[in-house]
């Protein structure tokens, strides 16, 4: 008598999480996410304008990958799409409000008129991730931006931030998942701004 082989309990199990979250996740279709985030406030503040006034300009938006709101879209197992994630408001609103609450912190008043100190910024990446496997999606952040400072002696800083986030949920990726991660990128974001000092002292000089 021949012995019946049994795939091992684990893949049986494997294979039906990935089947439930197909499953619910295709139930209803595809449907857009708009990600509301709130302002970005930077930690603690120095005196506001005691360092002077810089011009901020809008971000400028220099992404390939995506266009105003769009920030990528929603996937379960097998890479099937289940819709658009966008942000609201855009991205580059997103970005300009931290590199803004970030010089404030700094001790710069932020205005959007004079020639120097001047700061401006190309957003290169903003982009959102949902990769799933049987029992989870994982949520993965991508922000890349260009910044470009020039002080009142015509000093130039020149620098590229880059930051990743990662978060996980096993039921939905929902709004308040991804919001959170957005949220954290945008607050590595603006520890990137605060720590460079090479920033404040072109701003500063002069």
């Amino acid at each position: 008598m021949q012995r019946k082989s049994r795939a091992p309990i684990g893949s049986w199990v494997l294979a039906g999480g990935a089947a439930v979250l197909l499953a619910a996740a295709c139930a209803s279709g595809p449907q857009n996410l708009v990600v509301t985030i709130p302002a970005y406030v930077a930690g603690a503040t120095a005196a506001a304008g005691a360092r002077g006034t810089v011009r901020l300009d809008p971000a400028k938006d220099a992404r390939r990958e995506s266009v105003g709101a769009l920030v990528g879209e929603r996937t379960t197992v097998g890479n099937v799409s289940l819709g658009s994630v966008q942000t609201n408001p855009p991205p580059v609103t997103l970005v300009t409000g931290v590199i803004r609450s970030e010089l404030g912190a700094m001790g710069f008043g932020v205005g959007d008129t004079g020639d120097t100190p001047r700061v401006s910024a190309q957003l290169v990446k903003f982009q959102i991730a949902t990769p799933a496997t049987a029992l989870y999606w994982d949520i993965n952040g991508e922000i890349e931006l260009d910044l470009a400072a020039t002080g009142k002696d015509r000093r130039k800083h020149e620098t590229h931030y880059a930051v990743q986030c990662t978060g996980r949920t096993y039921a939905w990726p929902g709004e308040e998942v991804i919001g959170g991660v957005i949220v954290s990128c945008l607050k590595e974001l603006g520890g990137k701004v605060r720590s460079d000092t090479a920033l404040g002292d072109t701003l500063g000089a002069g």
